[in-house]
C-alpha cells in the first residue's frame, strides 16, 4: 500500500536526518522508469518508487449466453506514459512517486474484442 511505502521511505529519511522535500518532474519514460526533475537533474532506476495504483491496470470480462458472447477489456488505469508531470515525495535518497499533476487526459476505457 502506498501508506507503507512512505512509512519506509519516511524511516529512512529519519534515520539519515534528511528533511521531506516535494518535487516535480516530468516522465521520461516508463521501460524503464526514468524522471527528469525540473531542469535539475534524472531520477532512474531503484531510486524511484512506483506504486502499484500508478501502473496500467486493466481487467477482461468474457460473458457467454445463448445467442452472443460479450468480450470486453476495461481499462481502469492507463498507468503512467513519457511527457506526464508527476509530483515526487524525496527522502533520504528515494523518490516515491505520488500522482500525476493535471490528470484530464485520464480517461476510463472501454475496448471491445
Amino acid at each position: 500500500m502506498i501508506s507503507d511505502l512512505m512509512r519506509q521511505v519516511a524511516q529512512k529519511s529519519i534515520a539519515a536526518d534528511v528533511e521531506a522535500q516535494i518535487l516535480f518532474g516530468t516522465m521520461m519514460s516508463v521501460e524503464p522508469l526514468k524522471v527528469q526533475v525540473d531542469e535539475r537533474f534524472i531520477l532512474e532506476g531503484d531510486v524511484l518508487i512506483l506504486p502499484h495504483y500508478l501502473e496500467r491496470q486493466e481487467f477482461r470480462l468474457i460473458h457467454e449466453a445463448e445467442e452472443h458472447t460479450m468480450d470486453k477489456t476495461y481499462i481502469v488505469e492507463p498507468g503512467l506514459k513519457s511527457g506526464d508531470r508527476v509530483i515526487l515525495l524525496s527522502l533520504g535518497g528515494d523518490y516515491l512517486i505520488l500522482g500525476r499533476v493535471g490528470e484530464t487526459d485520464n480517461v476510463r476505457q472501454v475496448v471491445e474484442k
